[in-house]
């Protein structure tokens, strides 16, 4: 099989606005973005082979720049992983096979200060029901949480394989204050045409949230589920205010102890890339 010459991924991170990015530079008459956004294929789905990959997430898309958005390629176990889990071995040699398969990709990279990032991860699992452990546990108990904020150990792996200037880095706080200017600065980066480009910007942001009482028994029941499938964006709008609360600010203790986990690769990474990213929080 030839390899695919026209693809870009937003290989991370989790949590730090990859789904508003993917829907921006979907926009752009040139950009087929996979459906579902995360296809996982050189993680979870690999076994499905590259004919499901492109026929079946990029609709045998030939012409198009082909843009995968999964989180979970930058999302590999690292030896500076603080617990040692092996629940993310299905993670592990995503570049390896990302450079078999392809010719010159290309690669958007999403940074969010990695203690907020985790700490939204957590909700998220608290949420989706797969986590009852208490932040600081979680920490301990599942690498991911960790892993996937150390952004200068992820970069290293594909840094075996291609060169830095094929990879953009974009800053979270950049991608919320100015999406349109950021979409099209991505596109640039990918070699296309954005002279005529005004992306809509409507779309709603991921709002952190937990279920109160109410909102834990309608998604155990699966009522959730079906809500989010046959109601209106208005009326789903109204719900989510019924069924759930914010998340409680994190503690000054949680938040030390990962700005210290965090503070040297942090300084490795802004020193690498050439982004300041010292702002975010420090011990």
């Amino acid at each position: 099989m030839d390899k695919i010459t026209n693809i870009a991924f937003l290989i991370g991170a989790q949590k730090a606005g990859t789904t508003n990015l993917a829907y921006l530079l979907e926009q752009h008459e040139d950009v087929i973005v996979s459906h579902p956004k995360e296809p996982d294929f050189f993680t979870k789905n690999y076994t499905k082979g590259v004919d499901w990959y492109l026929q079946d997430c990029f609709r045998g898309e030939s012409e198009k720049m082909l843009v995968d958005a999964s989180t979970s390629y930058s999302a590999a176990p690292l030896e500076l992983s603080a617990s040692g889990s092996s629940k993310g071995i299905n993670f592990l040699g995503v570049p390896e096979k990302i450079d078999k398969m392809t010719e010159s990709p290309r690669f958007i990279y999403l940074l969010r200060d990695p203690v907020l990032r985790a700490y939204s991860l957590y909700w998220h699992e608290v949420r989706a029901g797969n986590e009852k452990k208490s932040f600081r546990d979680a920490l301990t108990a599942d690498s991911k949480y960790l892993r996937i904020g150390d952004y200068y150990g992820q970069l290293n792996l594909y840094l075996k394989l291609f060169p830095l200037d094929s990879f953009m880095f974009i800053c979270f706080e950049d991608m919320v204050k100015k999406p349109s200017e950021t979409a099209i600065s991505c596109l640039q980066f990918l070699g296309l045409d954005t002279k005529n480009f005004t992306p809509e910007t409507h779309q709603g942001k991921n709002r952190g949230f937990r279920l109160n009482r109410l909102g834990s028994v309608l998604h155990a029941g699966g009522l959730t589920k079906i809500a989010s499938k046959i109601f209106p964006a208005t009326i789903k709008a109204k719900l989510s205010r019924i069924i759930t609360q914010d998340i409680p600010t994190i503690s000054n203790q949680d938040a030390s102890w990962l700005a210290d986990y965090y503070f040297e690769k942090n300084k490795k990474l802004e020193g690498l890339i050439k982004i300041p990213l010292l702002h975010w929080k420090k011990p």
